[in-house]
């Protein structure tokens, strides 16, 4: 661009020399070119970031995920001593909420996706690979969510049934 400067300040300096007016239609149209390059780099650019950006993000969710999945694998069947039910109960809304802090990131990444796929054909192997990474992910965090609602519907269940049956059990033992 320095060029450019320079030949724009040659050209308004000696504007009445011949082929002056052929040059500056040839400036107008390198410059023109030159912006149209530049902006086709910004957008370049700012693809390749979103593509690392939503490989990160994808490679982060992924990771935490199988690790909320191991964990709730291991939380063991449901108690039925009130105390624990309301341990687990507590175990349940922690992980709601982890997961609740996470949505930000796994809306990020179907938004990273969608920026990709403006770009790159949807149909395309390229595309079909970032739709199918957005797809996995979401199918496994709402099978999480599924079984967490699902983990604390029961222990709600369990809540009510588990206090009666040691109230019960409490007067059995008074009766004795």
């Amino acid at each position: 661009m320095r060029c450019s400067v320079q030949i724009a300040e040659l050209l308004r300096r000696k504007s009445g020399v011949p082929g002056a007016d052929a040059l500056q239609d040839q400036l107008v149209a390198v410059s023109g070119r030159w912006k149209d390059l530049m902006d086709r780099c910004k957008a370049r650019s700012k693809f390749l970031e979103d593509c690392k950006d939503f490989h990160d993000t994808h490679d982060q969710l992924s990771a935490w995920l199988t690790a909320k999945d191991r964990m709730m694998s291991v939380l063991g069947p449901i108690a039925s001593d009130p105390r624990l039910v309301h341990n687990q109960l507590q175990q349940v809304q922690v992980l709601r909420e982890e997961f609740k802090a996470h949505e930000p990131q796994m809306q990020q990444l179907e938004r990273l996706a969608d920026s990709i796929l403006e770009i790159a054909e949807p149909n395309s192997p390229d595309g079909r690979k970032v739709n199918d990474r957005v797809v996995a992910i979401s199918a496994k965090w709402s099978d999480l969510i599924g079984r967490l609602e699902e983990r604390k519907q029961n222990l709600d269940a369990a809540t009510g049934t588990s206090r009666q049956f040691y109230a019960n059990f409490g007067q059995l033992q008074d009766a004795f």
